[in-house]
């Protein structure tokens, strides 16, 4: 083979959304990283990935899911999602706090096939208790800033933050305002960011964003309950304008009965407020769940349906979702020593969905993924079966 070393993989024949990449470049894999991009290099390939009709993408990010496998009954199968969904790194919504986290990382995160982050709970115990309707902060003395601080530092290579519920399933009205204030000052002791699950809080929404800091997140913008992202009349608020100007990061966290509503969605968009983050908020399906949480590709299908561009979804799975978690240095560019890479295909398909309050929609565009390559490796169907 001339003209260079041999190559393991190449993909070819693809469009691109990405910066700095034309149509017809090749990208080529050896030693489970990508070694080179331009035209030409398929002669010099052991296996080649033909994508024409497709978009070439890195692999997506979803920054809110679940995925404590065997450690939460709710926890989706990271392997199998991502050959179901293109996301080729999955974020932990923290399903644990400090006690369990390093399981989590060691045990579930670190031998993982797709790249597996996670948030840790401001709860010690995390969701342990929410099967059986135990609030996550049922005794105050499961906060303890220092041990979270902890749990953060010492599990770097995974951790991404702290996560709040704010929500008075999870708890309670009287010392959210504390909590967050707890959460935000070990999200600055660690270089991290707080995400913050917006539900039915007990509060005004403004003055949970007051709390925030650039770089944060709210996720379940869409939720449609309690205090919402809309003013009295119908608009967006002022302290969501203001709180968007200042940096915080705004995240679908679709997550089925509970968090999406299609009507709120619809009215922010019509108003030009388009979420910075696509998450699926996925797990399986309890039995309280009318509507189920859909992957990552089908989030996005639904705001392409709902007016998005496709390049500012793409982006926004990718890059912007992989610089939110701090981790752009390694994830969300296909870019030589990048090692995940999705092939989309945008089906002329009819597409339905539908929100929390049973209202549905139905799109001509459906984005499926064709092909996962997952550090460096070909996700098949087979291998996730055998999960």
């Amino acid at each position: 083979m001339s003209g260079g070393a041999a190559l393991d993989l190449v993909v070819t024949g693809g469009r691109y959304l990405t910066d700095g990449l034309a149509d017809g470049d090749d990208i080529g894999f050896r030693d489970g990283a990508v070694a080179e991009i331009g035209p030409g290099l398929t002669a010099r390939a052991a296996r080649t990935i033909d994508a024409r009709g497709g978009i070439v993408a890195p692999g997506l990010v979803d920054t809110h899911g679940h995925f404590f496998v065997k450690g939460h009954k709710s926890a989706a199968d990271p392997l199998r999602l991502a050959l179901r969904s293109g996301a080729t790194t999955l974020v932990d919504g923290g399903t644990t706090g400090s006690v369990i986290f390093p399981a989590f990382a060691e045990y579930v995160a670190r031998p993982n096939p797709v790249t597996l982050l996670g948030f840790v709970n401001i709860s010690a115990l995390g969701l342990a208790g929410g099967r059986h309707g135990v609030p996550d902060l049922f005794d105050p003395r499961l906060l303890n800033v220092d041990e979270t601080t902890d749990a953060i530092r010492s599990n770097r290579d995974i951790a991404v933050g702290v996560k709040v519920r704010a929500d008075v399933t999870a708890v309670p009205p009287d010392s959210l305002l504390a909590t967050l204030d707890a959460a935000r000052e070990i999200a600055a002791a660690t270089g991290t960011r707080l995400m913050v699950h917006a539900g039915d809080s007990g509060h005004p929404l403004a003055a949970i964003l007051e709390r925030l800091a650039p770089g944060d997140i709210l996720t379940h913008v869409f939720h449609g309950a309690d205090s919402t992202i809309l003013d009295e009349q119908g608009r967006i608020g002022a302290p969501v304008l203001e709180a968007r100007e200042r940096g915080i990061l705004f995240d679908v966290g679709h997550g089925g009965s509970h968090h999406f509503d299609l009507a709120l969605a619809r009215t922010a968009i019509d108003q030009g407020f388009v979420p910075d983050l696509y998450s699926s908020d996925m797990l399986t399906v309890p039995p309280t769940f009318a509507v189920p949480p859909v992957p990552i590709n089908d989030v996005l299908s639904i705001f392409l349906d709902l007016g998005v561009d496709l390049p500012a979804l793409v982006a926004s799975a990718t890059s912007v979702a992989a610089r939110a978690i701090g981790r752009d240095d390694e994830l969300g560019a296909l870019r030589v020593g990048a090692r995940d890479l999705v092939v989309l295909r945008l089906a002329e398909e009819p597409f339905e969905y539908h929100d929390a309050h049973g209202e549905r929609g139905t799109g001509t565009r459906h984005l499926v993924p064709e092909t996962v390559i997952a550090r460096g490796r070909v996700l098949e169907p087979a291998t996730a079966s055998a999960a």
